[in-house]
């Protein structure tokens, strides 16, 4: 027999056997429940975790961080300061909301459910009841004023309410207007917060553009006093009016407005500073300036034609007993031999004027007629106006061609070519020349204007 075959009757036997039966262990009783684990409390009434029976730590702090009684309105007849000290938390956050929900019951009822900080609160009040929401930020700043000193705190009641409102689009007058009516409050936000950003600086530019210049150097002046200015997050007072003057626009600058930031610039100790600050609102009143220049200008302008106006209408009323006037001549429309004869039999007496030598009597021609709708020459130029003769060698037309202005710069004619040549000869070799208006006015039954000019040599 193979020792395979004998290996195969080996198995075969094994199978017949039969399988010892698996012993097995019985299973444990049940174990009875684990009693829980009662905490011990020591002599001093705490356990070994540091809490005692009502779950506050030896600080005072349960586990949640928050103090004994924070839900519970302030008791008057203890210290405000030991009573508002229950509403911070263990990390040092003023629990601003729950104080209100405490003290107020019915803005709990409302507003607790929504988990909205204390800027959203007064924002949402303010659309409902105005007096209510400027109550309630009033009583935040008397009862928690003494934490105006931390800027974490400082800002919450203070510019994050401004942000909040500025946020959803309440104008800074209508702050402003709260403000004005409570100097306390105004004192609280400017003089004792020591969280100042730009937020003041736009309720400063604010004032100023109402023209409220009074309320502007209330608040100025408080902010003199904040101790806190230029440290941590209270801005300097120098970068407050930087801010407050870029927030002008040039077209809103006015001297009242300049006035008074000048003079708190002026009251800045850093010299660097003051010149900076100065530059900058000069730059802003650049444009006011050039205004005012302009205005001076046409009013001096309309001042001279209202002069004209009045002369004409004088002369026109004693035209009667003054013959041979200008204004007859104008009048009677005669013709220019008759008013080059007035003129040469006038200068013969009196040749010289505005220091120049007569030299002639001319007609204009090429007269600039005004377009349709625009100011008539017949407006703006009267008898006596002195006029500028230029000459234009480079005309097409009249190489010898000499134009007209009035003092305006306005074009108003041409020196007829008929009789031009020795004139332009003269002003080519240097000679100084000017006119003066002797008459103008229409011609009897037409719409031709009828210029007449004296012309002037300068010694």
């Amino acid at each position: 027999m193979s020792v395979f075959s004998k290996l195969s009757q080996k198995l075969k036997s094994q199978e017949k056997e039969p399988v010892p039966a698996e012993q097995t262990t019985p299973a444990p009783p049940p174990a009875a429940p684990a009693e829980p684990q009662q905490s011990v409390y020591g002599d001093d009434g705490f356990d070994q975790f540091g809490y005692d029976r009502d779950g506050f730590s030896r600080k005072g702090f349960d586990r949640s961080g928050h103090r004994r009684g924070i839900d519970q309105p302030i008791d008057r007849s203890k210290p405000l300061e030991q009573e508002i000290e229950k509403y911070r938390r263990a990390d040092g956050y003023m629990e601003y909301e729950r104080a209100v929900y405490a003290n107020f019951r019915d803005l709990k009822d409302n507003f607790e459910g929504n988990r909205e900080d204390i800027a959203e609160i007064i924002y949402n009040l303010l659309l409902a009841d105005e007096k209510r929401a400027v109550e309630l930020w009033k009583w935040l700043l008397s009862t928690f004023e003494s934490t105006l000193d931390q800027p974490a705190d400082a800002f919450r009641i203070g510019s994050g309410i401004l942000y909040s409102l500025e946020k959803r689009g309440v104008s800074y007058e209508r702050i402003l207007d709260i403000l004005k009516d409570d100097p306390k409050m105004t004192e609280q936000l400017f003089a004792l917060s020591s969280h100042i950003d730009a937020r003041y600086a736009r309720l400063l530019t604010q004032a100023l553009l109402l023209g409220r210049m009074e309320q502007f150097e209330a608040m100025m002046d408080l902010l003199l006093k904040n101790k806190f200015l230029g440290k941590g997050e209270a801005l300097p007072v120098d970068k407050i009016l930087k801010t407050t003057i870029e927030n002008i626009a040039p077209t809103d600058m006015t001297n009242e407005i300049y006035a008074e930031l000048q003079k708190y610039i002026k009251r800045s100790t850093k010299m660097m500073m003051r010149k900076a600050l100065t530059q900058l609102l000069e730059e802003n009143m650049s444009w006011l300036r050039a205004e005012e220049e302009r205005r001076k200008e046409e009013a001096e302008r309309n001042a001279k034609l209202e002069a004209q106006r009045r002369k004409f209408a004088e002369e026109l009323t004693s035209q009667q007993k003054e013959a041979g006037s200008r204004l007859t001549q104008r009048k009677l429309k005669a013709s220019y031999n008759e008013l080059k004869a007035a003129s040469i039999a006038n200068r013969k007496a009196n040749p010289t004027w505005q220091g120049g030598e007569f030299a002639d009597f001319q007609q204009l021609e090429g007269l600039m007629v005004p377009e349709k709708g625009k100011q008539s020459i017949l407006d703006t130029l009267l008898p006596d106006d002195k006029l500028y003769l230029v000459r234009e060698s480079y005309n097409p037309n009249d190489s010898m061609a000499i134009m007209v202005k009035d003092e305006a710069g306005n074009k108003i004619g041409y020196i007829p070519n008929r009789s031009n040549t020795l004139l332009a000869l003269l002003m080519d070799h240097g000679q100084k020349v000017f006119g003066r208006v002797f008459s103008i006015g229409r011609e009897p039954d037409s719409d031709i204007v009828q210029c007449c000019v004296e012309i002037f040599m300068e010694d």
